[in-house]
């Protein structure tokens, strides 16, 4: 276990898999890196991980949201890396989400009662988790976490926020403390949504 891990080890969520097929996979977006040319690390980590779980069989669909800075750029990386994979056919994509409170609520529309094996970094998995319970109540989740050796920097659209997020992205231990941040004041968010 990594000194990081050691750390934040309550952030850690053991996979949750599920026995049969799952109704679809969702794998988190992460961007793009500046200049739109390939997906930032985390992204492509929770990629391959939703692509391994295709291909051994734990569902049918994998769903990609695309929305933040460069999204037509974005789903074309993504479906190259689909297309490379063997699976271009069993993908579809969430438009114009921006957060993981969009993802929640777009899949929401999109899946209404069901089933969904969410893929997303470690650290974000709890978050992640907490929102989905919020937005898709009565919906079956799983989990599989994916990990990232190295964190880079996301294209983003200007903002305070996105500068910030720009910033601690670079540095994988201000990244967490982010998501630690985050994951304390979701119960809040989340009701002012």
């Amino acid at each position: 276990m990594s000194v990081l891990d050691q750390i934040f080890r309550w952030m850690l969520v053991p996979d949750k898999l599920p026995e049969n097929k799952a109704m679809m996979i969702f794998c988190h977006t992460y961007g793009t890196t500046p200049g739109f040319k390939k997906l930032t690390a985390v992204g492509q980590a929770a990629m391959e991980k939703a692509i391994e779980l295709i291909v051994k069989g734990k569902s049918y669909l994998l769903i990609l949201p695309v929305g933040s800075c460069g999204e037509n750029e974005e789903r074309k990386i993504r479906q190259e890396i689909a297309q490379k994979a063997g699976i271009a056919n069993q993908i579809s994509f969430l438009r114009g989400v921006k957060s993981t409170y969009d993802e929640a609520a777009a899949m929401g529309k999109f899946i209404g009662q069901g089933n969904i094996l969410v893929v997303a970094d470690r650290y974000h998995m709890r978050r992640s988790l907490q929102i989905f319970r919020a937005c898709l109540p009565g919906t079956k989740l799983y989990n599989a976490s994916s990990v990232c050796l190295k964190y880079d920097e996301p294209a983003v659209p200007p903002s305070l926020f996105s500068f910030i997020q720009s910033r601690q992205i670079r540095s994988k231990f201000v990244s967490i403390l982010w998501n630690n941040l985050f994951y304390l004041l979701t119960p809040i968010l989340v009701k002012r949504s």
